[in-house]
This record gives structure tokens, sequence and C-alpha cells, in this order.
């Protein structure tokens, strides 16, 4: 393959190899991500819990991922996050 290409277009290869091989498909599974979760970040009880983690979709005292028809805790164990205490005052 020397014969063919030079050492210079080796580079541009490698770096579009990383990108379709790599960061393509990375960021085609945080948008899939985003917009399956979407409804349950926007529309959801567990958005104002402070148990909830919004970079995973998750409630942290009970480890499970809530959804639009399921909520872990089924609402006994909600507590305010402190910036929503805090805005109230």
């Amino acid at each position: 393959m020397s014969l063919y290409f030079e050492l210079h277009y080796y580079w541009i290869v490698s770096i579009l190899a990383i990108i379709f091989f790599v960061i393509h498909p990375a960021y085609s599974s945080y948008q899939e991500f985003i917009e399956k979760n979407n409804p349950v970040i926007n529309n959801s009880l567990c958005t104002s819990c402070k148990h909830f983690d919004k970079s995973a979709v998750i409630c942290l005292k009970y480890d499970k991922h809530p959804t639009e028809h399921f909520i872990p805790c089924e609402g006994t164990s909600w507590e305010p996050k402190q910036s929503l205490i805090s805005n109230n005052e």
C-alpha cells in the first residue's frame, strides 16, 4: 500500500475512521437517548426530586429508571430539590 499512498494520507484515513467508527455512533446513541427520555425529563414528578439524576435518567435512591408510566417510589419518597426550596422562599 505504501506504493499508492504517501504518509500524510494515512493520517486522513485514520481521522476519518475514528470519526465514522467512534464519534458518529456515540453521537447517534446519545441523540437517541435524549429523544427516548425527553418525555420523562420534561413531564415527570421525578425530575423535581432530589434523588433524580437527569444525566442518567435514574432514581438514585431506588436505583431504577423512571418512565412515563412508572415512578420507582410511586411518589412516596419524593423530596424537592434544594433549588426548588430556595426559589419558593
